[in-house]
């Protein structure tokens, strides 16, 4: 089972009295911002294979009111830029106008050598 999958279903299998205000809503964390266990490079390959220790606050604190991250999105080489590309990902385009390539619209949380994101119905395939 997928982690962000299960994590859900753990959130789920919660009391409803012990559910945090977000309870089970999905959440995008983007490429600049840490989240434990998973590669922050801010587009610049140096930081690729350097997984985060633990995640940003902001990450942690809707974790704790029961988000669950599902993905890493895509941006700007060290966000200088108002369009979104860099040498590790590429160009992010819109996953619905036909001219989506996998990583390039929505960074996949896992690397596992499958897309596990391109539109919001298949946020959590293991296909």
């Amino acid at each position: 089972m997928h982690y962000f999958q299960s994590r859900a279903s753990v959130l789920d299998r919660l009391p409803a009295a012990a559910r945090g205000p977000l309870h089970g809503l999905p959440f995008s964390v983007k490429d600049c911002v840490d989240l434990e266990g998973y590669d922050s490079t801010a587009g610049l390959a140096k930081h690729l294979g350097q997984p985060a220790s633990r995640s940003a606050p902001v990450v942690q604190t809707l974790i704790d009111l029961g988000g669950v991250p599902f993905c890493k999105t895509n941006v700007p080489q060290t966000m200088i830029s108002f369009g979104c590309s860099n040498p590790v990902w590429g160009v992010t385009t819109n996953i619905y106008d036909g001219r989506c390539v996998g990583l390039r619209a929505v960074l996949p949380a896992t690397f596992g050598g499958r897309s596990t994101t391109y539109a919001p119905q298949s946020a959590f395939s293991d296909a």
